[in-house]
């Protein structure tokens, strides 16, 4: 069972998540391909609140305008 299992079938209960904690989630480094991963996640259990934090606003801002209107719709970024 992978970690987004865990999160799909095991946190019934809502829970408030932040992802990569004690890293960048939107570091040069991390591909594009990992945080298609993480976002699909984020987009199949709307029962739980995510915190996405980081320090490069404007790769985030890259990465969130070349994905499809509808994904975006479901995951908000406030």
């Amino acid at each position: 069972m992978g970690r987004d299992d865990f999160v799909k079938y095991e946190m019934r209960k809502p829970h408030t998540i932040f992802v990569c904690s004690m890293s960048d989630l939107f570091h040069e480094e991390v591909p594009f391909s990992f945080i298609d991963q993480v976002i699909k996640t984020i987009t199949v259990t709307l029962r739980h609140w995510y915190q996405l934090l980081t320090k490069r606003s404007a790769r985030m801002a890259e990465y969130f305008e070349r994905m499809p209107q509808p994904m975006r719709k479901n995951a908000p970024v406030v």
